[in-house]
């Protein structure tokens, strides 16, 4: 059982390590006196995808707050299950605003919280527990 159990967490941060890092630059460019260009890039497995959106100055400055907010109550979360939590109303809050681009608010929250990963980690222990029981 110890033996199963230090392979797992080897496998676990292999994983980890070769895992797609999923990131989100967000950067802003003002186009008119009225709108704001904001340009996300989701990068995965299949490279960087650009999306680019117009908001009215005052829907950017409330993803600015919403970011802030994030920011804050990521800070004083203890648990994973609240920081999940956050991210993803964090991404309901951003598809509001068109944010997310081609991904769905499920994926994007499965993208944030790892759960794609994970259940992919998850798998390959259960067929390496099989092999080697």
């Amino acid at each position: 059982m110890k033996k199963l159990l230090v392979v797992g967490v080897i496998v676990l941060f292999l994983g980890l390590a070769i895992a797609p890092s999923i990131n989100a630059n967000v950067s802003k460019a003002s186009v008119d006196s009225d709108l704001v260009e904001i340009t996300t890039e989701v990068c995965g497995i299949n490279g960087v995808t650009p999306n680019t959106v117009l908001l009215s100055k005052g829907d950017a400055e409330e993803v600015d707050r919403l970011f802030d907010s994030i920011r804050e109550r990521l800070n004083a979360t203890g648990t994973r299950e609240e920081t999940e939590k956050i991210f993803n109303e964090a991404v309901v809050e951003l598809d509001k605003y068109g944010l997310l681009g081609g991904l769905s608010v499920e994926q994007a929250q499965k993208l944030v919280t790892g759960e794609y990963q994970r259940s992919k980690v998850v798998k390959f222990l259960e067929k390496l527990s099989k092999k080697i029981q």
